[in-house]
């Protein structure tokens, strides 16, 4: 498939969401191709299409190589190289996209941004198998150690941008920027796919269906408002899941007793995680926290959450 025909298909996708009324994807590949469409042929005003946007609710998710390690990679690979990386990648991601009924939105680097407006528990679902699918690669020169994803609810703004002969969607939301937030900090919290807790809200049996932990609370600044964060772990490794699985309930305690400011008891109760996993990077942070909090280091005092954003 041709990159035109792929933004064409794109951007006709978003035109049915958006409730315009495109006669079919070739008609807007011709929209794409410039100055040569036809545009009194076409079924609706293209310049129109500026001028008009829709909000949805949706699950967005986003995945990505943490971007240090990117960078890292980048530097050690020929250019070909990157794009074979790259590629590789997504390769992965996009099947689990499409399949779950997710729209594409947008790539960054080695990673992808998705929506889910149809069904939200899609998006968990979507994650998880690429994380699945990650596993599987066998390219013992590249590293896909870092991948993770991040994965929140919320109303996301959708419109065309362009000058009336070329076209491309554009999203704006708090929330695609707080999906990239997560999966940011997910490898620093021990976790594959990291998602909210209002999101988790969302799905029936979300504990029966999935292995989870609750890893404690983040403060949105911009939203004004703390959001419980859960680590999904189906998409981890079998040793991993096990550790996880017997040491849920210590953690979960833990983080209960760390956001009742009783650091000490809490950290205590860290302290027996990684006795059981000393690569429990989350548990790790939390006697770090502990420390700060118990000691009235200034910025810590107090303190009942384990980031801000």
């Amino acid at each position: 498939m041709s990159i035109k025909f792929t933004i064409a298909e794109t951007l006709y996708n978003w035109s049915r969401r958006l409730g315009y009324v495109v006669p079919d994807v070739s008609a807007a590949a011709e929209i794409i191709s410039g100055p040569s469409a036809p545009v009194n042929q076409m079924k609706i005003d293209n310049l129109e299409m500026l001028t008009r946007q829709k909000n949805i609710s949706a699950a967005v998710l986003y995945a990505n190589i943490n971007m240090t390690d990117f960078s890292d990679i980048v530097l050690s690979l020929e250019v070909k190289d990157i794009f074979r990386y790259i590629n590789t990648i997504l390769l992965k991601l996009l099947p689990a996209i499409d399949q779950n009924n997710g729209e594409t939105d947008s790539f960054s680097d080695a990673g992808v941004t998705a929506l889910f407006s149809q069904d939200y528990r899609s998006a968990l679902v979507s994650a998880i198998s690429m994380c699945q699918e990650i596993n599987t690669i066998k390219e013992p020169e590249f590293d896909f150690s870092s991948f993770t994803v991040g994965v929140c609810f919320g109303t996301v703004m959708i419109g065309v941008v362009g000058d009336g002969k070329s076209y491309s969607t554009l999203t704006i939301s708090e929330y695609t920027g707080l999906s990239k937030y997560l999966q940011s900090i997910a490898g620093k919290y021990y976790s594959r796919i990291l998602i909210t807790g209002s999101y988790a809200e969302l799905i029936d049996d979300f504990s029966k269906r999935f292995s989870s932990r609750m890893i404690g609370y983040v403060y949105l600044t911009k939203l004004k408002k703390f959001e419980k964060l859960y680590d999904v772990y189906n998409g981890d490794t079998l040793e991993v899941r096990n550790k996880k699985r017997k040491t849920k309930l210590m953690f979960e305690k833990g983080v209960e007793l760390f956001a009742e400011k009783n650091y000490d008891q809490a950290r205590l109760h860290f302290v027996e995680v990684l006795k059981a996993d000393r690569q429990d990077l989350a548990a790790k942070e939390y006697v770090y926290l502990c420390d700060k909090c118990a000691s009235g280091e200034a910025g810590f005092s107090q303190r009942t959450y384990m980031e801000m954003w």
